[in-house]
């Protein structure tokens, strides 16, 4: 039985208006200055703080712990020092105002970042 040409138009409608609505729409120029502001400070705090804990735990051995404290608090740093750097890597991709990378790439450092997020909380939940 063939599909009748008004329920083919409000199939069609309905899809357009699915396509419509996924649509991101990009924040307001203050908005956007904000976030972008925001995400470049906490990129650059956590690459510089991670950065001199490991830096301090590896070569110094300026923290004075047990072994195993020690080596939870480098992992925390490594995955924190994962996280900040790939928040500055979605901060450049945000100033542009769109999809500088492409899709793909986007894909891999919104996973990458949300595996590094998921280790830093695994450690931080394990030295409770």
């Amino acid at each position: 039985m063939p599909i009748s040409t008004e329920m083919n138009n409000d199939l069609s409608d309905n899809f357009t208006d699915a396509l419509d609505s996924t649509v991101q729409t990009f924040p307001s120029y203050s908005e956007w200055a904000i976030i972008l502001s925001w995400n470049s400070l906490t990129a650059f705090l956590a690459i510089i703080g991670n950065a001199i804990v490991l830096l301090s735990s590896i070569k110094y051995n300026a923290i004075r712990l047990d072994r195993i404290s020690i080596i939870l608090i480098r992992n925390l740093a490594a995955a924190d020092l994962g996280y900040g750097l790939f928040i500055a890597a979605k901060s450049i991709n945000f100033a542009s105002r769109g999809n500088l990378v492409g899709n793909i790439p986007c894909f891999i450092i919104t996973m990458t970042s949300m595996l590094c997020l998921l280790a830093g909380s695994s450690f931080l939940g394990a030295s409770i």
